[in-house]
């Protein structure tokens, strides 16, 4: 590259096609990176406030430090991997798209003959003491092939045959795998950032209108398919009735949510999730137990930090300057804010539980890591888009 080219922060190409950008300035998203890492050591406090209680004590070998120790490797191991993927280029995610729904397909496929069953649900690998949930990385993966396929037939999205179908097609194999996991909260969200992408992509209205009635088919068989699901869906309804049975957890997640007032109980001292009237406090209800320790403040801290990260990552969206990236952009801010907009309904009663964990916060190690993946991925673009544009 020349002197005056670098100079001038111009783009010079390469023999083989490449842009060759070794002499231009690009920066990260500090304001999305500062949030998210707000979110990871708020939610780090909170993990261990909420697993320091008698009974996970007795259960884990009476070690009081055991969920805050794993969850300190398990962001350790996030960022890593922010690390490593912030160092790939997107041009390689470009060309590794097509291959991503094979990989995911394998891999919950997996899971069914070699995988490890906790409470009646199969969806973990484990291996020399590591365990591994794909559907985690499958959501980051089926991002990354929905960017792809909209860019590559942008052209085809109002074409139902030829561009709706078999999209469709590919959602429904995925889904299905999900469904007899059973991850029906994955499925929930993978059909949310479809529909969304969709949406963006310029589809007709009409065809949303038909994948939404097959969608709301396809979660009344899985009701009549799955008792559980059925009864959590009713607990769901008369929560008041069944506060002894399927209605426990989100009643008492209410009675949490209530108990923490305007400035919460502090740090450490919230009595309700302590005593254990909150089961998976850590991971499914951590939105509770924030509301119960550092009270509606700091809920309200809490949500203007998943805010900023959604504000960001749309607005990176305009300085994007392809559609692969642009479609990329928006799918992965939508996995890293839907999923805690999710969170906090199933929190308040507003839908079912859905086993989604809150993004950053929750305890839990393939989510963070994938999490941590999708940050990686978002600042690496914004790295890109911005070289050559100045400090502006």
């Amino acid at each position: 590259m020349s002197a005056l080219a670098k100079s001038i922060g111009a783009r010079v190409w390469s023999r083989d096609g490449d842009v060759d950008e070794t002499g231009l300035k690009g920066r990260y998203d500090a304001t999305m990176f500062a949030a998210a890492m707000a979110l990871l050591v708020l939610g780090t406090l909170l993990v261990f406030s909420s697993t320091v209680r008698t009974g996970l004590s007795a259960k884990y070998g009476h070690d009081p430090f055991y969920f805050l120790t794993h969850h300190v490797i398990h962001v350790a191991a996030g960022l890593i991997a922010f690390w490593m993927t912030i160092k790939v280029p997107v041009r390689w995610w470009l060309k590794a798209w097509p291959w991503v729904l094979p990989i995911s397909v394998v891999l919950l496929f997996g899971v069914f003959f070699v995988g490890e069953s906790r409470n009646g649900a199969r969806r973990w690998f484990s291996l020399f003491g590591i365990t591994l949930q794909p559907s985690e990385f499958v959501k980051v993966g089926f991002a990354l092939y929905l960017a792809g396929y909209l860019a590559k037939r942008k052209a085809l999205v109002n074409n139902l045959l030829m561009g709706i179908v078999p999209l469709t097609i590919m959602f429904v194999v995925v889904a299905g795998l999900l469904v007899f996991q059973p991850d029906v909260g994955s499925v929930v969200l993978l059909g949310a950032l479809v529909v969304s992408m969709l949406i963006v992509g310029g589809t007709r209205f009409a065809f949303m209108g038909v994948l939404f009635g097959l969608g709301a088919l396809a979660l009344v068989a899985i009701l009549i398919y799955d008792p559980e699901k059925m009864s959590r869906f009713i607990g769901w309804m008369m929560i008041d009735e069944t506060r002894l049975g399927e209605g426990f957890h989100i009643w008492n997640s209410q009675i949490v949510i209530g108990s923490g007032g305007l400035f919460g109980e502090g740090l450490g001292r919230g009595l309700q999730h302590v005593l254990g009237y909150l089961p998976e406090a850590e991971t499914d209800f951590m939105f509770a137990v924030a509301s119960e320790e550092i009270g509606f403040v700091g809920v309200v801290c809490i949500v203007l930090l998943y805010v900023v990260i959604a504000v960001r990552g749309f607005a990176l969206i305009r300085i994007c300057r392809d559609d692969f990236t642009r479609f990329l952009a928006f799918a992965l801010t939508l996995l890293m804010s839907l999923p805690a907009l999710m969170h906090m309904m199933v929190g308040l009663g507003l839908i079912p539980t859905k086993g989604l964990v809150l993004p950053f916060m929750s305890y839990g190690g393939s989510a963070l890591v994938a999490e941590m993946v999708t940050l990686g991925l978002v600042q690496r673009m914004h790295l890109e888009a911005t070289r050559g544009l100045g400090d502006g």
